[in-house]
């Protein structure tokens, strides 16, 4: 299955979308302490758009996903 296809299927409720360019650990690990009430080092700017399943087929959802996994030609 695809991440697109768990979203519709409401196998996951959500899912970051972020592109690969300046992607690392440390920051990723700052967004989930963020989201888990851990403590967080350093204040990031959030840059990593979330689609809700119940969003996904919205023409802003659709614009995120389409920069995140781009049309096959």
């Amino acid at each position: 299955m695809t991440t697109i296809s768990l979203l519709k299927s409401n196998a996951i409720q959500g899912f970051f979308f972020q592109e690969a360019v300046g992607q690392r650990f440390d920051e990723t690990q700052e967004v989930v302490n963020a989201i888990t009430g851990a403590p967080v080092k350093k204040d990031l700017a959030l840059i990593m758009p979330l689609v809700a399943a119940d969003k996904v087929d919205t023409p802003e959802a659709k614009a995120v996903i389409a920069r995140v996994f781009p049309p096959a030609n």
